[in-house]
């Protein structure tokens, strides 16, 4: 038997990023289904907690996937890669309380032809 040798090369979509800074409101970050890989967040209040939730949906209405609690100065992250977690709505964060700067970082859903490239 004779054994043939080869390199097998996959590709990998790139993980996206939209950023935001929040001060008890809400922004749509995508309206497209997506993978969600996780956040990088930071409450910018020295002495109150910060909340906010991170929605599957285009807005408040959708449902609450992700309620995130925030010390004063505490940053967060969390990292779902390379499954991460299906959204088939879209991303939309809402700072409940305090002021919170961050980013969501997100995979195009395969299959998905609408939004990033």
């Amino acid at each position: 038997m004779t054994w043939t040798e080869f390199e097998l090369e996959t590709r990998e979509d790139p993980v996206f990023y939209e950023t935001f800074d929040l001060n008890g409101n809400g922004k749509m970050l995508a309206n497209f289904s997506v993978l969600f890989c996780g956040w990088s967040l930071r409450n910018l209040s020295a002495s109150t907690l910060a909340t906010l939730d991170i929605y599957d949906g285009t807005d408040a209405s959708g449902t609450s996937i992700f309620p995130v609690t925030l010390q004063s100065n505490e940053s967060s992250r969390e990292w779902f890669y390379p499954g991460g977690v299906l959204f088939k709505n879209g991303i939309y964060v809402n700072v409940t309380a305090q002021e919170v700067k961050g980013a969501v970082l997100f995979r195009r859903h395969p299959g998905q032809t609408r939004g990033y490239p």
